[in-house]
């Protein structure tokens, strides 16, 4: 009878990393499957890059919706808009 190792279950059942990663990313936008979600926490449990990698782009994804929510109140000052439009002709001249 064959009884697999941990090792071999682990090939079998755990996706790969670049499908997680699609996966990580396809779950962005829209709703994954159950089961889709339960093979990333399985692969998220064994994989510590994979982890790493979809914390930051969970953080990603939060500065993202803050600085839509902010954008608004931010404004440069009259001095430093002239300051960067300054430094921008000068950059043009230098073009050939």
């Amino acid at each position: 009878m064959f009884k697999p190792t941990l090792v071999q279950l682990r090939k079998i059942l755990m996706l790969k990393c670049n499908q997680i990663i699609e996966l990580k990313s396809k779950q962005q936008d829209t709703k994954l499957f159950r089961w889709q979600r339960i093979e990333m926490k399985i692969h998220f449990w064994m994989c510590k890059t994979c982890r790493n990698y979809a914390k930051q782009l969970n953080l990603i994804q939060k500065l993202a919706v803050n600085i839509d929510k902010h954008q608004q109140h931010i404004r440069l000052s009259t001095k430093a808009r002239i300051r960067i439009q300054e430094k921008l002709k000068f950059f043009k001249k230098k073009e050939p």
